[in-house]
């Protein structure tokens, strides 16, 4: 629900349901969900403008994410950290998380957290006036935005593919059994046949 809200803009909704959620994940002691759901709950207090709230929470899940050793949730919380510092004009500070993210989500070799890396490194190094840099950051990002665009695209590709394959074996399936029901029903309607022929009287001749 709280997603919900979120994706339609209502974050004052989003957040009562996020913290309802981190409440009672705090209560089954869930930590990865807990941890999780910190990052939500920053992000909403980060819509809203609340920074100081956002970078408690962000800090928070990055904590624990580092304690269960989630690599890719570690470089999320250090890309959304690295995203409010550029916000706040703190530029190195950003470039340094920025840094730390890229190199994470590179060893865990996942194109969604390289590029959200590189796209706050190709901002940061622009402001800082780091042309070359920037650039390359910028070419890096378009890398893993293509790289995720193919991926989708195949996926997309293979469902249709898996969705005609079904769709062909259930017309098949379905001719199959309309003609073992036709079948059956013949070899029933004989039957009874037969049996009635039984029961009939012969005629002497």
């Amino acid at each position: 629900i709280g997603y919900v809200h979120k994706d339609q803009g209502e974050f004052e909704k989003a957040l009562h349901y996020f913290s309802l959620s981190l409440k009672m994940l705090e209560e089954i002691g869930f930590k990865q969900g807990i941890a999780t759901s910190l990052n939500n709950n920053g992000y909403i207090y980060d819509q809203l403008g609340q920074t100081k709230e956002a970078i408690d929470f962000y800090n928070r899940s990055l904590k624990m994410q580092q304690e269960l050793g989630n690599k890719s949730g570690v470089a999320l919380s250090l890309i959304n950290i690295g995203n409010l510092l550029f916000d706040e004009g703190q530029l190195n500070k950003a470039l340094k998380f920025g840094l730390q993210s890229l190199v994470i989500s590179q060893e865990i070799g996942s194109p969604d957290r390289i590029k959200a890396s590189s796209r706050l490194l190709c901002n940061v190094y622009e402001k800082q006036g780091n042309g070359m840099k920037s650039l390359e950051m910028y070419k890096l990002y378009v890398t893993m935005k293509d790289s995720l665009s193919n991926a989708e695209t195949q996926k997309a590709t293979a469902q249709q593919q898996a969705k005609y394959i079904y769709e062909k074996q259930k017309t098949i399936d379905d001719a199959a059994n309309e003609k073992q029901k036709a079948l059956d029903g013949a070899e029933k309607d004989k039957l009874i046949a037969i049996e009635k022929e039984k029961k009939e009287p012969q005629q002497i001749v």
